[in-house]
């Protein structure tokens, strides 16, 4: 109850909608507790989550809804107030960026003067059509939230605790989350060992992948 008589949240579209997800795309999924967790936080979540990014909210009489038509788009999420703001949020999980979709947003944008976030992954392939178009990974998104409960220890309720550990733990076991810090790279090191140590350089055969990491070990004489 005080969290409605200080925020103007439309919860009508969100709260009949489990976080756990009634929709088939994971996509859609995801936005929806997102959003659920939006409406949880209320003003002090939803601003340090944008301002991240340089989205402002001029206000805090936030309206949160998910699915809204605006025209050529259907946008995952909207945030917005009638009279000042409306920020239109799109989530990518592992597809590309749909240059025709994006183009489309940015001409509603425009006509409407909206600000647009995209919520992508890690590994998204043409992430830089977003030149200029804020945008968040969901590692990154994994991360500020990390630091908002440490930082709002105490403070933040248990709903809102609540919210965010599962929508984390949804983006963890979902394999949102790149979590490069914890991961080591073991490569053959008999050729490679040295020069690496020397010069703080690695080179393999082409046509090989490797996820980011944080440690890169050599596997040599029966040892790492």
């Amino acid at each position: 109850e005080n969290l409605l008589r200080r925020y103007r949240l439309n919860l009508s579209e969100i709260q009949n909608k489990s976080i756990f997800g009634e929709y088939d795309s994971l996509e859609n999924r995801i936005t929806s507790a997102f959003l659920h967790l939006l409406s949880a936080g209320g003003e002090n979540i939803i601003r340090n989550i944008f301002e991240c990014k340089g989205v402002n909210l001029p206000e805090n009489n936030i309206i949160i809804s998910t699915q809204e038509s605006k025209g050529p788009v259907v946008a995952d999420g909207v945030l917005h107030c009638k009279f000042s703001f409306e920020i239109l949020i799109e989530c990518k999980i592992g597809s590309a960026i749909n240059k025709e979709q994006l183009d489309n947003y940015k001409a509603v944008c425009k006509k409407r003067s909206s600000q647009l976030l995209y919520l992508i992954s890690d590994n998204t392939i043409n992430a830089d059509l977003l030149n200029g178009v804020p945008f968040f990974t969901w590692t990154e998104l994994d991360s500020i939230l990390q630091d908002y409960l440490v930082e709002n220890d105490g403070v933040i309720g248990e709903v809102e605790r609540y919210l965010i550990v599962q929508f984390k733990l949804m983006l963890e076991n979902n394999n949102l989350i790149d979590k490069a810090k914890n991961r080591v790279i073991i490569v053959g090191g008999a050729f490679g060992e040295e020069i690496a140590k020397k010069y703080k350089f690695y080179a393999c055969q082409n046509g090989r992948y490797f996820k980011k990491a944080e440690y890169l070990a050599f596997y040599h004489k029966k040892a790492i």
